[in-house]
């Protein structure tokens, strides 16, 4: 009945027979463990928790006992949660998210320079570069992610350093120094001054006994641990000494109750590596400036083909006679404006204004809502690029050859 019932909190006790039930025993399984710690063995008398345990409370277990206890529960060790491979999380941080979309850039690139290299004599290895850097970009931050990644992802790892190594135990009147794993249910053990309690266990004499429960409770001050029923809250009584909490002074002996992964601390360490977690603010910022970048990056590939269309265009109705194409350096007041420019204009702001006030936008991008007045900021900045460029064909049309047309690019 004792081991029975020392499982009472166990989180994986049982496997369902197909994918769906196992989803819904892991469920029901956290649900559990998301509940108050429930156990009344700090409300039992002596007498009462020697005969749910079948311990003698002077020369506790039998060999025999400790080890049928040990075959059916387990050893008295946390169990680690699966693992991701390390390449996996490793490709995940080189391919995932945004790198995704520079590998798509850098794998373009790296086309157009194959294609550049076959069908020119003298290809330039613009394509080259760009598609370097990108992968060159991509690579370190990907390294670097992942090692972020594996310096935050070492939970389980503390939890194992809280483990004690050794345990002093009490079977069949003789003191056993224990590997802390073999410890069991039932029970009887020793602490003092400077070890770490070895699972939880009910206090049945103490002298001077504190514990240090800050690594559970977060109680600064080391608790007096005693015989006594203090409290209903097993958290709170002076009767419970919880696994991986130190001992700081004085002497105590006590029964086990739970070990391994139906510990108080058990729990919240199965709690921390089997619930789902949640995406962290800036993680979500991150996909949203991903989404944003994407739509960016899909305006302007759109909008480089209607240019290059208006230019075909352009070429086929005869424009190329003309001395905008003739002369770069014709003044806009001198070229004029083709319907073919001013159609694509219009449709690119009219895309803008779409993006921009359309109802329901705004929330679906994430956006602030724009105001016309904020469209003003941006005036004087395109009166100056336009002054700059008439300034600047004016310089080419007065000094043809100059410095101005060999440093400048249109």
């Amino acid at each position: 009945m004792g081991r029975g019932e020392g499982r009472e909190y166990s989180p994986a006790a049982t496997n369902a027979d197909n994918g769906g039930g196992k989803k819904k025993q892991k469920e029901k399984e956290m649900d559990e463990l998301k509940k108050e710690v429930t156990m009344d063995d700090h409300k039992y008398s002596l007498e009462e928790l020697s005969q749910k345990y079948g311990t003698d409370l002077v020369k506790g277990l039998t060999n025999t006992r400790a080890a049928e206890t040990l075959a059916s529960d387990g050893p008295n060790a946390l169990t680690p949660p699966p693992t991701t491979p390390e390449w996996v999380k490793f490709c995940r941080q080189l391919f995932g998210g945004f790198s995704i979309l520079l590998w798509i850039g850098a794998v373009l690139c790296f086309l157009a320079y194959g294609i550049t290299v076959a069908i020119e004599d003298d290809p330039t290895n613009d394509n080259l570069y760009l598609g370097v850097v990108l992968a060159v970009v991509v690579i370190v931050t990907g390294c670097f992610s992942y090692y972020q990644e594996a310096k935050s992802s070492k939970i389980m790892d503390s939890f194992k350093n809280m483990v004690p190594q050794q345990a002093l135990v009490i079977r069949e009147g003789e003191k056993l120094q224990i590997n802390a794993e073999a410890v069991v249910v039932g029970d009887l053990v020793e602490i003092k001054g400077g070890d770490r309690v070895p699972a939880d266990i009910r206090i049945i004499s103490s002298q001077g006994c504190k514990v240090d429960n800050s690594s559970l409770t977060g109680e600064s001050e080391p608790q007096t641990r005693s015989p006594e029923f203090t409290h209903e809250n097993p958290l709170e009584t002076r009767n419970i000494s919880f696994f991986s909490t130190n001992c700081v002074e004085g002497t105590a002996r006590g029964i086990v109750i739970s070990t391994g992964d139906r510990t108080v601390m058990g729990r919240i360490a199965t709690l921390a590596s089997g619930l789902e977690v949640g995406r962290t603010p800036i993680a979500m910022e991150i996909e949203h400036f991903i989404h944003i970048i994407t739509g960016v990056a899909v305006f302007l590939v759109c909008s480089d083909k209607t240019g290059t269309l208006t230019q075909n265009r352009m070429t086929g109705d005869g424009v190329n006679d003309s001395p905008a194409l003739k002369k770069a350096g014709n003044s806009v007041f001198q070229q004029g404006m083709n319907r073919i420019l001013i159609f694509g204009l219009l449709e690119e702001t009219a895309l803008a204004a779409f993006l921009s006030y359309c109802p329901g936008m705004d929330v679906a991008l994430r956006m602030y809502p724009l105001k016309v007045t904020w469209w003003f900021c941006a005036f004087p900045y395109s009166l100056l690029i336009f002054l700059y460029d008439e300034v600047r064909k004016l310089i080419l049309r007065r000094d043809p050859g100059g410095w101005v047309e060999k440093e400048s690019y249109y």
